[in-house]
């Protein structure tokens, strides 16, 4: 092998060198575009996960949004019961107040006509020759005065029947009242722990 036989050994050499600087360069170049297209793949998943989380905040206010109105309506729903049945109340004791009020003065003025009415009765007796302190006349004037006594009482009962009725009303508008305000409260708390656990 002489001269030409190094040459071309040397010609085969460059070539091999200059192909691997080839395959190296061919290699830099596809690292190159590898990292291009992940760098670019990074950028969109970025922007997309950016978008992705806008989206969720923007749900998450929508619906804190929401529950927080559906829980201000329940809640004046239930504060605006909670004040009629406290104004029922009142009314319910007022009236069962004017009960025993009226029931007072009516068996006053039953009495007072029953008294008139016993002292006409014993006029009448007396005016016709009649002992009205003794035997039947004294009988009829004591059976007046147990049926006035009588009756006197069943008024008395009666509005004393009315108030309790309107005592009993003013006892229940209270509770309802106050499962109102209970109510308010909860939805008040409900809605605060589901706005905070978005």
């Amino acid at each position: 092998m002489g001269l030409l036989g190094n040459i071309a050994g040397g010609l085969a050499g460059i070539s091999a060198i200059a192909g691997g600087i080839g395959a190296y360069e061919d290699a830099k170049s596809a690292k190159k575009a590898i990292k291009a297209k992940r760098d670019a793949d990074l950028s969109v998943l970025k922007a997309d996960s950016k978008a992705v989380l806008e989206s969720l905040t923007a749900d998450t206010a929508a619906q804190q949004q929401v529950i927080a109105s559906e829980a201000n309506a329940r809640i004046k729903a239930s504060l605006y019961e909670a004040e009629t049945e406290g104004q029922n109340v009142e009314i319910a004791r007022l009236m069962g107040r004017d009960a025993l009020n009226r029931g007072v003065l009516d068996e006053w003025s039953y009495r007072r006509d029953a008294s008139q009415a016993q002292g006409q009765q014993r006029a009448r007796l007396a005016g016709s020759g009649v002992v009205v302190n003794s035997g039947s006349a004294a009988y009829l004037q004591e059976e007046t005065i147990v049926a006035t006594d009588l009756d006197a009482l069943a008024i008395r009962q009666n509005a004393g029947r009315e108030a309790y009725g309107y005592e009993v009303e003013a006892y229940s508008a209270g509770r309802k009242r106050g499962l109102a305000l209970q109510d308010a409260q909860s939805t008040a708390d409900v809605a605060n722990a589901n706005i905070k656990g978005l």
